[in-house]
């Protein structure tokens, strides 16, 4: 197996993992790793007061807006690894460097924007539902 795939060199004797297996592994073990008990009686999965109900879809509509994004920028790390890694028959040279495309810095400002702004929005019906306030 080529050097340049591996990112554990010769740590466990001689055995190489790939990094595309790490790459997949870890998440994949997080996933199905148990948690521990419960520190307390009460728990966000549970809600039990006035408010709880609206800050508990608001936690979950947080936790699915990031697992979005961690997904999205997992595939497309995948991608990029896969597709754009180093051949045996590369020489080295780099390619012509293009520089300043509207469109990509257009959609990394207006994304981000656009999450922040629902996140707000959730956040603004989660209190308005919250009850009295003094």
């Amino acid at each position: 197996m080529s050097e340049r795939l591996c990112i554990v060199g010769s740590a466990f004797g001689g055995l190489r993992i790939p990094g595309l297996f790490l790459l997949i592994i870890c998440p994949v073990s997080a996933v199905f790793a148990q948690p521990a008990g419960p520190l307390s009686p009460t728990s966000i999965f549970a809600p039990a007061s006035t408010p709880a109900d609206s800050i508990f879809g608001l936690s979950l509509f947080v936790v699915a807006v990031t697992a979005a994004i961690f997904v999205t920028v997992f595939a497309l790390l995948v991608y990029a690894v896969v597709r754009y890694r180093r051949k045996g028959s590369d020489d080295g040279h780099e390619p012509p460097q293009v520089y300043g495309s509207n469109q990509v810095e257009l959609a990394w400002t207006v994304i981000p924007v656009l999450i922040g702004s629902s996140v707000l929005v959730g956040v603004s019906i989660s209190r308005s539902e919250g009850g009295d306030r003094e």
